[in-house]
């Protein structure tokens, strides 16, 4: 089961760079987090005047955020960066799209890690399985689980402030699962620094694995959380302050602004209840994990069935006692308080994700365990084999079509080409709409020479001042004017087309005749390693539809400037699979009738 294991912990850290791969870009959440990165290993944060260049100085957001967690990286960052320059290669010349690529690839592979470290920790803790003098299955069904998810691995490598403190969190969370309530202290640390709501998260478990269960002392816990809310305050303080040079700690700026102004309604509000029926069920569909929960609640792997008494005649339990279960109540209860603010995001949660997995994962290891015989015990795993690579297909799939929403980045790349084929001897001026900044264009994206440079102006009146002098337009606005002439388009998703299935089985009517086709082009596309043909099958079944325009000036006349309606701009989400399925359903309507 060991050699189980470690291929399932290979196989995360697979799909998740697979992912990476499919949509390289970043969106305007993720903007924070990877333009503090790139400004520090660009402009360094010493002396004082470099952090005058970084992005956050022109565009600071409604609320500071913390740079802890981008200086990690950067430092992580830094020492390959100069490996790669011994060799002859700069990642910080030019175009500095892969050096975006190695700074996700960290945060993915800190992510992978913190996976695989619970698989570990969980399996600690299986004494029913040291009992019965066998392997724990645990982690193994874990890491199963977490294959079959989309949101928590494709987001795994983006720069996300939640998933940049999720490592920290994972690690603080495994040190609980095994009774060590240190770990109290961690996700303190994590929740002052990076998302309060880790703090809230912390305080619950620490009332419900002490209150509820008994598990530790209530009064200990709470010197725990306070010891990991000081010394993440003063980090905090410490660093924050000098990047954004004023006294902040950033969270507890957040707070104020979200909570105490309750200014996160400006963002949209929801139902107390859309956690529980709109989200939760998102972050797990389809709901193989849901479905097994309580599975992994009727026992407890900690209990062997083995009575200690102390001096006093008096049950001593093992540290990880009913752990599981108390993660399971504390996970439900923080989704109960975080229902309380009105504006809701996936990602407030995602960190009940690995407990209530690990919990799911828990139940199929004692269904597999309980089976009485080989043969059942072989249709169970067959079953949940089955569910779960329904899963991964499903979360394939959006990941496929989640990659057609990052068109800035795209339209970025392109105009680099445009301008680099350029004949101009001139400096060359390349204007990026606000659309076009939201959905993948970073600065790690531009082209670090001074023949090129990049305007983000929002202000009309600003952006009036130097329209005559902008060499390449980018924007999501149809532009109408002689001056300018369109270089290109990219394309955003549109919707799911069955007509090319429709069009094969027209094409080989009959069962004989379809599998015959796919097996040949199967054998065919891995002869030559040429996978096209399904490239161009899948491609034809996503309908795109332009978004992004680049535009070239093409005489020297200032032209009129375009009118960008900024408070109206669409800021592209990831696919609503229901949405698609209902597509889907009424083109199955149109083709029955």
């Amino acid at each position: 089961m060991r050699s189980t294991e470690a291929f399932f912990k290979v196989l995360v850290f697979g799909v998740v760079i697979t992912y990476l791969w499919i949509a390289p870009y970043t969106k305007v959440e993720e903007s924070f987090n990877l333009q503090a990165i790139h400004d520090i290993l660009n402009y360094g944060i010493f002396p004082s005047s470099q952090i005058e260049l970084y992005d956050h100085k022109s565009f600071p957001g409604v609320v500071p955020r913390t740079f802890i967690g981008s200086l990690l990286i950067s430092t992580a960052a830094m020492p390959i960066i100069k490996g790669l320059q011994f060799f002859g290669i700069n990642l910080l010349e030019g175009d500095q799209s892969n050096l975006q690529l190695l700074v996700r690839l960290l945060i993915g592979v800190a992510n992978v890690h913190s996976f695989n470290n619970l698989a570990t920790s969980v399996n600690k803790i299986d004494f029913q399985a040291r009992k019965n003098k066998r392997p724990s299955h645990i982690g193994t069904c874990y890491l199963l689980l977490l294959l079959s998810q989309f949101h928590i691995l494709f987001y795994a490598s983006r720069p996300l402030p939640n998933f940049i403190a999720l490592p920290f969190f994972n690690f603080g969370l495994s040190k609980i699962v095994r009774g060590n309530m240190a770990g109290l202290t961690w996700l303190a640390f994590i929740g002052i620094v990076f998302r309060l709501e880790i703090g809230v998260l912390g305080f619950i478990a620490a009332i419900v694995f002490s209150l509820v269960f008994g598990q530790s002392n209530v009064f200990t816990n709470l010197i725990l959380l306070a010891f990991g809310t000081f010394f993440g305050a003063a980090l905090s303080f410490l660093v924050d302050s000098h990047f954004w040079g004023y006294n902040v700690i950033p969270e507890l700026s957040a707070f104020v602004f979200n909570v105490v102004e309750g200014k996160s309604a400006d963002w949209g509000v929801e139902p107390y209840a859309a956690y529980f029926k709109k989200y939760i069920p998102q972050l797990f569909s389809p709901p193989v994990v849901l479905l097994l929960l309580p599975l992994g609640l009727l026992s407890d792997p900690s209990d062997d069935g083995l009575v200690v008494l102390d001096d006093h005649k008096q049950v001593i339990h093992r540290p990880s006692w009913n752990s599981l279960r108390a993660l399971f109540i504390s996970a439900i209860l923080f989704v109960a308080v975080m229902s309380i603010q009105p504006h809701k995001e996936w990602r407030f949660i995602i960190y009940i994700v690995p407990a209530l997995t690990l919990v799911a994962g828990y139940g199929i290891s004692s269904l597999v365990d309980k089976s009485l015989t080989s043969w059942s015990r072989r249709v169970t795993v067959f079953v949940m084999v089955a569910f779960v690579g329904v899963s991964f297909i499903s979360s394939c799939s959006k990941a496929y079509i989640s990659s057609f929403n990052y068109p800035g980045g795209e339209a970025l790349r392109l105009v680099n080409q445009l301008a680099v084929n350029s004949n101009s001897s001139k400096q060359i001026l390349i204007h990026l709409d606000v659309p076009t900044c939201m959905t993948g264009a970073s600065r790690f994206g531009e082209l670090h020479n001074q023949r090129v440079v990049y305007d983000k102006t929002e202000d009309p009146s600003e952006l009036n001042k130097i329209w005559e002098h902008i060499d390449f337009l980018v924007t999501e606005v149809r532009v109408n004017d002689p001056v300018w002439e369109k270089a290109a388009s990219v394309q955003k998703f549109s919707q799911i087309s069955l007509y090319p299935v429709v069009s094969l089985f027209q094409q080989h009517p009959t069962k004989e005749k379809l599998v015959k086709h796919l097996a040949n082009t199967f054998v065919d596309s891995f002869k030559t390693m040429d996978f096209s043909a399904f490239k161009e099958f899948v491609d034809s079944a996503v309908l795109k539809t332009d978004y992004i325009y680049i535009y070239r000036r093409i005489n020297s006349e200032p032209g009129e400037p375009i009118a960008e309606t900024y408070s109206k701009i669409e800021e592209l989400e990831e696919p609503d699979m229901e949405e698609v399925k209902e597509q889907i359903n009424e083109q199955i309507d149109e083709l029955e009738q």
